[in-house]
């Protein structure tokens, strides 16, 4: 009975409400279970799947990829890319996803070779990256050296060369 109760409370706590056990009664993680989502769809749902993968309500999901098939449409794609500041020079090959390749050009004139994907989870463009990175790792010897004995190493040489000194 506890363990009933148990698997009740795990099947709420992911956003579903219980409604009764599937046929055959209660069997634990292994059987199915009627259960009602938030959007008050009632479903029939393998309790394994619900308590320990967190699967959602499958009617939810179909409304949820309409939503997917117009947020990636071409057109709002391109829209969303220009958004960043980044000017969309055209399509390498032709639009199935926001994994297609297509040809941008950065604020800073580089015109670079990506995916709308890149582009749109904040993966900007590489030769800027580059020169933003080499500034960043310059540094003074004596800076490298004190990163070195912070972390408990002994600084002996710098590639063919003996440091002197201390």
């Amino acid at each position: 009975f506890p363990v009933t109760i148990d698997i009740i409370r795990r099947i709420e706590s992911n956003g579903f409400v219980f409604v009764s056990w599937g046929g055959g009664g209660f069997r634990g993680t292994k059987g199915s279970a009627l259960v009602r989502c938030t959007n008050n769809h009632i479903t029939s749902k393998h309790v394994g799947n619900i308590t320990h993968a967190g699967s959602g309500c499958k009617e939810c999901y179909d409304v949820s990829k309409l939503a997917d098939n117009y947020r990636n449409s071409p057109e709002l794609v391109i829209q969303r890319i220009e958004e960043r500041g980044v000017v969309f020079n055209g399509w390498e090959t032709d639009y199935r996803n926001r994994k297609s390749r297509c040809n941008v050009t950065c604020i800073n004139g580089h015109s670079y070779n990506t995916t709308p994907n890149d582009v749109l989870s904040g993966k900007g463009c590489r030769h800027c990256s580059i020169l933003r990175n080499s500034a960043r790792r310059l540094r003074p010897e004596s800076d490298a050296v004190a990163a070195f004995e912070k972390k408990g190493f002994s600084f002996l040489a710098w590639a063919g060369r003996i440091v002197t000194g201390k």
